[in-house]
């Protein structure tokens, strides 16, 4: 008798030691699907937290920076004139983007200037009899862009350096210098946008 309550007592314990281990087995468990939305719910918050830190313009300029002033750039060369057309180009290029209001030297959040330095029109192939093939354009533009706004130069390039080729009396392409020299500014323009905007 006493064997048999031994031995009943003993079972009992197994028992009870087995349903604790259980107990202990599946509260981890249980606990995890917690954890996960925990962690599901800091990754929310913290998204909504970068989300109120930074708003996208759709470019790489501060935020604040949303007015650019255009001068009338300076020329260098001995070619009258091309000084408007170029300052024509780069406003024209600045409008059709959009991403930057055009302002005034005194409101605008930042400003371009420019010196251009160089303007060629020369022979760019001959024939083997030595006669021209063709002329190339070659223009270089000294720019720096300005925040106005910290007072601070947020890029500048000294050579920024477009080329277009053209052929007299051609039956196709660009066939006068003025065409060419027209390419070469809306290239300038188009790179003078890009560095602003994308670059960094």
């Amino acid at each position: 008798m006493h064997c048999h309550i031994t031995e009943l007592i003993s079972l009992r314990s197994r028992r009870g030691a087995c349903r604790g281990a259980d107990y202990v087995h599946r509260r981890p468990g249980a606990s995890r699907p917690v954890a996960r939305v925990g962690m599901g719910l800091a990754g929310v918050i913290a998204a909504a937290a970068l989300a109120s830190c930074y708003s996208f313009s759709g470019s790489n300029l501060p935020s604040y920076i949303r007015t650019v002033a255009i001068p009338t750039i300076e020329n260098e060369t001995l070619e009258p004139g091309i000084e408007q057309e170029v300052t024509t180009g780069l406003t024209d290029r600045f409008l059709d983007d959009g991403r930057l209001k055009l302002g005034t030297a005194a409101s605008a959040d930042a400003r371009v200037d420019a010196r251009l330095t160089r303007y060629e029109n020369k022979v760019n192939n001959y024939s083997a009899s030595q006669e021209p093939l063709d002329y190339i354009v070659v223009m270089v533009l000294e720019v720096h862009f300005r925040d106005l706004v910290k007072n601070r130069e947020l890029w500048s390039e000294d050579h920024l350096t477009a080329t277009a080729i053209y052929v007299p009396g051609g039956t196709s392409g660009l066939q006068t210098e003025g065409e060419a020299r027209k390419q070469a500014i809306a290239e300038l323009a188009r790179d003078v946008v890009s560095k602003t905007l994308e670059q960094w």
